[in-house]
């Protein structure tokens, strides 16, 4: 979720907040794939989380490419999944 810079910040979104900038966005028609990357740049990646974001919320927040915005991932939307070991050599699975 982006956060909306004009409002305050409910309890549900005060967690896991993102700074970053958006540095990418592809229209899909009735919504937008953004490409966010965090601030500071740690990771050397061009972008680190994409965002699907409705064509409303997309005109209305005003988004464009290198505008900084603030992202909010709640707890209950956020998945680790981990990588597969990698086997030795020799060895099969």
């Amino acid at each position: 979720m982006i956060v909306r810079p004009d409002r305050p910040l409910r309890e549900n979104i005060r967690e896991n907040l993102l700074q970053g900038r958006i540095v990418g966005q592809v229209s899909r028609g009735s919504h937008y794939t953004l490409f966010f990357k965090v601030l500071p740049d740690r990771t050397g990646r061009d972008y680190d989380l994409e965002i699907l974001l409705p064509l409303h919320a997309h005109q209305r927040l005003g988004i464009a490419v290198g505008r900084e915005v603030t992202v909010s991932l709640k707890k209950s939307a956020i998945h680790l999944i981990p990588t597969a070991p990698v086997a030795a050599a020799g060895q099969t699975r």
